[in-house]
C-alpha cells in the first residue's frame, strides 16, 4: 500500500494528525479525499456545516471583532507569507530520493506536505490564527464550534455554473484557505472571514442582509506604488453557500476585475493535502513580510523558470513607498562576485524579513541550484500544466 493510501486509511479510522495545538477545534487540515490516478490533485473534502456563534447585539459583536482583529494583526506581524520554503523542501526531498521514483509526479503522490514552522503559506497562517484565537471561547462559548477553515477558488469566470450546487464542481483546485466563523446577531445571520494570507488586517464581516456590520470595500497592500487593489465581499445571490470575493485593481487608468468564490457553508478538511499541495507546484513564489496593518514591508518574488531566464524581484518599504530591484538569480549561485549596490539592497530586504544574512543567501543559493536542474524544472512545469487542466472550465 502506498504511503498516501496508508495515511488516508489511518485518517478515515479517526487517528487524525493535528497541525499545531488546535485545542478544541474538531477538524484538522489533513483529512484526505479520493485521488484518482488520472487527476493531478486529490479531490477536496469537506465536513458537515457548523453552528452559529450568537450575539445579542451589534455592540457585543463589535467587541468580539475587536479582539479578533487584534489576534489577526499579531498573526500578520509575526509571520511572513512564504511559498518559497515549502517549495525548496519539496525539491530537496525529491533530489534526495529521486532514484527511487520514476518521475516528480510519482514522488508527489507519495509526498506528505508539511507545515514548516515560521514558513507559512495561507494554510499555516490560518492554523496559527485559529490557535491564537482559541482563548476567545472563554468569553464566547461556542466560538470553537463555529470556527473552521474554508476553501477558496480564485478567478472564476463561470460563476453561475460554479455556484449551481452547494457542492463545488469536481474541477476545483482550492488554492486558498481562510478562517471562517458563522455568526448570528440578534436574529441576523452572517459570517466573519479572516484572511492573513492576503494581508487583510481586519475581520471581514459578510451579512446575509448586507447591512451593518457588513464590511465595506477593503484596500489591499501591493508591491506596486501605482496599483490600487480593492476587495469587496457578499453572499452570492443565487447560492448563499458561497461568498463572492470581488477583486478590483486599478493601474495607470486601467481597471481589471475578477471574482473568487469562498465556500463558507462547509469546513474544508483537506486544506493541507489539496491547497498546500497545489501551492507547492504553483509557478510563482513569494516571501513577504507584513506589518500589523497588512502593509507589505519587504520580501521577494519570482516566477519559476530555468536559471538561464530566472530573475528575482527584491523589495522593501521606505517612507511609505515600495523600493524594488530585479536581478538574475544566477547572482546567488556559487561564489560569484558580489556587487556592493546589490548587497546593500539585499541587506535592506533581509532586515525587513527578520532573517539572518547568511541564512537567506544560502536559501537563494539553493534555489539557484534547483532552477539549474533542467529535468526537474521541466517536470514541475508539466505537473503545473496538469493541475491547471483540472480547473480549465471554471
Amino acid at each position: 500500500m502506498s504511503s498516501w493510501l496508508l495515511r488516508k486509511r489511518i485518517l478515515e479510522e479517526g487517528s487524525y494528525i493535528d497541525i499545531g495545538d488546535l485545542g478544541g477545534f474538531s477538524e484538522t487540515t489533513t483529512t484526505l479525499g479520493e485521488w484518482p490516478e488520472s487527476r493531478a490533485l486529490p479531490i477536496p473534502a469537506w465536513s458537515p456545516p457548523r453552528p452559529h456563534l450568537t450575539f445579542d447585539s451589534v455592540k457585543e459583536f463589535e467587541l468580539f471583532t475587536d479582539e479578533l482583529t487584534h489576534n489577526l494583526q499579531e498573526n500578520l506581524n509575526a509571520h511572513c507569507y512564504d511559498t518559497l520554503s515549502n517549495f525548496l523542501r519539496l525539491c530537496q526531498e525529491y533530489v534526495g530520493k529521486c532514484e527511487g521514483f520514476l518521475s516528480v509526479a510519482e514522488f508527489f503522490r507519495e509526498y506528505n506536505p508539511p507545515i514548516i514552522p515560521e514558513s507559512y503559506t495561507c494554510v499555516g497562517l490560518a492554523c496559527d490564527l485559529m490557535v491564537r484565537c482559541k482563548h476567545l471561547e472563554d468569553k464566547n462559548p461556542g466560538f470553537q464550534s463555529a470556527t473552521y477553515l474554508v476553501s477558496c477558488e480564485e478567478k472564476i469566470t463561470n460563476v453561475n455554473w460554479y455556484c449551481a450546487s452547494s457542492d463545488p464542481p469536481i474541477t476545483s483546485e482550492k488554492e486558498h484557505v481562510l478562517v471562517c466563523i458563522k455568526i448570528n446577531i440578534a436574529g441576523r445571520s452572517g459570517i466573519v472571514l479572516l484572511d492573513s494570507g492576503y494581508h487583510v488586517a481586519s475581520a471581514i464581516v459578510v451579512m446575509h442582509d448586507g447591512e451593518y456590520p457588513q464590511s465595506g470595500p477593503i484596500r489591499s497592500s501591493t508591491t506596486n506604488n501605482s496599483v490600487c487593489r480593492t476587495y469587496r465581499y457578499a453572499f452570492w445571490p443565487d447560492n448563499p453557500s458561497y461568498v463572492a470575493w470581488y477583486v478590483s485593481e486599478e493601474h495607470l487608468g486601467q481597471k481589471k476585475d475578477h471574482i473568487s468564490l469562498i465556500l463558507i457553508d462547509k469546513p474544508f478538511i483537506s486544506s493541507l493535502d489539496v491547497a498546500e499541495r497545489r501551492n507547492l507546484i504553483f509557478p510563482f513564489k513569494t516571501l513577504l513580510s507584513r506589518d500589523s496593518s497588512g502593509n507589505l514591508i519587504g520580501g521577494l518574488y519570482f516566477p519559476l523558470k530555468h536559471i538561464s531566464e530566472a530573475n528575482i524581484t527584491l523589495f522593501y518599504r521606505k517612507e511609505g513607498n515600495i523600493i524594488k530591484t530585479k536581478i538574475p538569480i544566477t547572482y546567488f549561485q556559487g561564489e560569484s562576485k558580489r556587487d556592493e549596490i546589490v548587497e546593500s539592497f539585499v541587506s535592506e530586504v533581509i532586515s525587513s524579513l527578520g532573517r539572518q544574512y547568511q541564512d537567506l543567501r544560502d536559501t537563494l543559493g539553493f534555489l539557484a541550484d534547483i532552477l539549474s536542474d533542467t529535468d526537474l524544472m521541466t517536470q514541475l512545469e508539466d505537473y503545473n500544466d496538469a493541475i491547471e487542466l483540472i480547473s480549465i472550465d471554471n
